[in-house]
């Protein structure tokens, strides 16, 4: 629906659409954290309400952890803070014995991080076992070997066409899961720079291994991780502005993830050229898009630093 012109919320046909599904809830059974995510990118937080209190209260249990990591994400994403909810996500999640994969654990903190739940058992636990799986991620690509951890990481494929050569493919969601979870983990520990500097040296690491490079959103998450850490190492500030040289490249590099990093280089007194370029870059050919404040703002701090 999002992709259609002109499409309005409010429109007769969204509305019945609507209350039809609200009425045929129960037919979604196990998949109604498909629904519940495709409510949270329309941005229509009433029927995320009405799920919640038809069909999600009395049936928590009975869904999975992808299921319950995402519509944690999607509540939390639409600003849907609904307490009992994300209580009974985080003690059903984090009590079971199955252990919850990168994915899982990214989209569970980023949502403490959003609603600002800060449970140190919850977060340690989190942390502990994101730190357990990057690792075993880049033992396996140093050593050339892998374990239960790091299997499901694979591109199966790949791996099997160029077992001879002993190189395995990690999908590249791995990268956004790592560079989402240490954006999270720096607002849920701000004062934990020992773990944010472990995770960007494993990070890149993991990328320099894997020859995965980190997306637009993933470099304005690792900024905004600095920022929010105050992590000043020279190295990592190195190797994140040599990743940053092509974000003008990047199709979906937009003004908000400019702003972000505008607003943490600022911050940081980061003057890198490397860095500096992309911002005039992207200035320069679509400046015609943003209002005047923005242009304003943008100017200040990019003169400022």
């Amino acid at each position: 629906m999002r992709t259609l012109k002109n499409f309005n919320l409010s429109s007769k046909n969204f509305v019945k659409y609507n209350d039809y599904i609200m009425k045929n809830l129960s037919k979604f059974d196990t998949n109604i954290h498909l629904l519940v995510h495709r409510y949270s990118i329309l941005g229509y937080s009433p029927s995320l309400i009405s799920i919640y209190d038809n069909q999600l209260k009395n049936n928590i249990g009975n869904l999975d952890n992808k299921s319950l990591c995402l519509i944690s994400w999607s509540y939390a994403k639409n600003n849907v803070f609904i307490e009992e909810l994300f209580d009974s996500i985080a003690t059903v999640v984090l009590n079971r014995n199955s252990k919850l994969n990168l994915t899982d654990i990214s989209l569970l903190l980023w949502t403490f991080a959003k609603i600002n739940r800060k449970e140190p058992e919850e977060v340690l636990k989190l942390k502990n076992e994101f730190i357990s799986i990057i690792k075993s991620i880049q033992n396996t690509l140093n050593n050339k070997e892998t374990d239960e951890n790091t299997q499901e990481y694979l591109d199966k494929e790949g791996w099997c066409v160029l077992i001879h050569e002993i190189i395995g493919y990690f999908y590249t969601n791995v990268v956004h899961d790592i560079c989402m979870a240490c954006k999270s983990l720096s607002i849920l520990l701000p004062g934990d720079m020992g773990t944010i500097s472990q995770v960007f040296k494993i990070l890149f690491n993991i990328t320099s291994a894997s020859k995965l490079s980190i997306t637009s959103q993933g470099i304005t998450s690792l900024w905004e991780a600095l920022e929010h850490s105050n992590l000043k190492d020279e190295d990592i500030t190195e190797k994140l502005c040599e990743a940053s040289r092509y974000l003008r490249l990047d199709h979906s590099f937009n003004s908000n993830m400019l702003n972000s990093i505008v607003t943490s280089i600022h911050k940081l007194r980061i003057k890198d050229p490397r860095i500096i370029y992309q911002i005039v870059h992207w200035l320069e050919k679509r400046s015609v898009q943003m209002h005047a404040t923005q242009m304003k703002g943008k100017r200040t701090h990019i003169w400022n630093t």
